[in-house]
């Protein structure tokens, strides 16, 4: 566990005191996705008493074959109980479609919750296209048999869980970031529980760093102290998503207001996820200015 202790699969085990005295609220609005962060924003903005409508691509609303690929038996009754709340909360469903921005316009919700679109971002890094570099859902996936020597670049939360992941088996890990510090994106950050745990394990950090070349066997790096050379059977490219999707950008051209336009930031791991899509309904919850 990384940042702020939570459940997996449940963010708000142990912290339901974060829903407690929130804005109560009326207003018509559309969450779009189908990944398990829009699941837990149509829900919990629904408890808020938002009227929700949720767009999603699957043809129910069934996460179980995302759930499988990541975990085969933990997450199914959870998949379930996720269906039954949404239900009980009204949620009004809109299965196999994704709305047009024009669509979305005509309805005139006052917010507008995007989670699908969302690119990876494509770092400028000489041989960022060899054979041996990979993504880090890969790694989650289980698409790759991870080598001995690991290089991951990016030190996000999406990076640091899978450090945590690939440390399990021994390997060793190298990472490297542009920022001058870990988990910038975290909740909790710093967290010095989680650096302390990455020491203990032998994992080399260089902070405030780039990579100039990835070759076959070895990334080459710019330190604040100089060049440097690091053995590398795979790198794994942790840098998240690009800001702002096809969606967003058609909304705003139709003239809806970007204040009004909340993204679901896409993350790797379903313990991600859910905490996004939560993260994500509080920032509506907490709005006042709607209704």
């Amino acid at each position: 566990m990384i940042g702020t202790k939570r459940c997996i699969t449940n963010p708000i085990a142990g912290n339901e005191s974060l829903l407690k005295n929130l804005p109560k609220h009326k207003a018509h609005i559309a969450v779009v996705g189908q990944e398990i962060s829009s699941i837990f924003a149509a829900l919990y903005t629904a408890r808020s008493g938002y009227q929700v409508d949720f767009y999603h691509e699957n043809s129910a609303l069934d996460m179980t074959s995302i759930l499988k690929k990541i975990s085969p038996n933990e997450y199914l009754k959870f998949n379930q109980y996720l269906v039954n709340q949404l239900k009980e909360y009204r949620v009004t469903e809109f299965a196999s479609h994704l709305p047009s921005a024009a669509e979305l316009m005509a309805k005139k919700y006052a917010l507008t919750i995007v989670g699908c679109g969302a690119k990876p971002i494509d770092p400028d890094i000489k041989g960022i296209n060899s054979p041996n570099v990979f993504l880090a859902q890969d790694v989650f996936f289980g698409d790759i048999k991870p080598g001995e020597n690991i290089v991951v670049l990016g030190t996000g939360e999406e990076a640091c869980t899978c450090v945590k992941y690939l440390i399990r088996d021994r390997k060793k890990i190298t990472i490297v970031s542009e920022d001058s510090e870990i988990l910038h994106d975290m909740d909790g950050f710093p967290n010095p529980d989680f650096i302390h745990d990455l020491e203990k394990n032998a994992v080399d950090i260089y902070t405030s760093s780039k990579v100039a070349e990835i070759k076959n066997t070895e990334v080459i790096i710019n330190t604040p102290k100089g060049v440097v050379k690091v053995r590398a059977d795979q790198v794994i490219i942790a840098f998240g998503y690009k800001d702002g999707t096809a969606l967003e950008t058609d909304l705003i051209k139709l003239g809806y207001p970007s204040c009004n336009i909340i993204s679901l930031k896409k993350k790797t791991t379903v313990g991600l996820r859910s905490f996004e899509g939560f993260k994500k309904a509080l920032k509506a919850i907490c709005r006042t200015d709607v209704d």
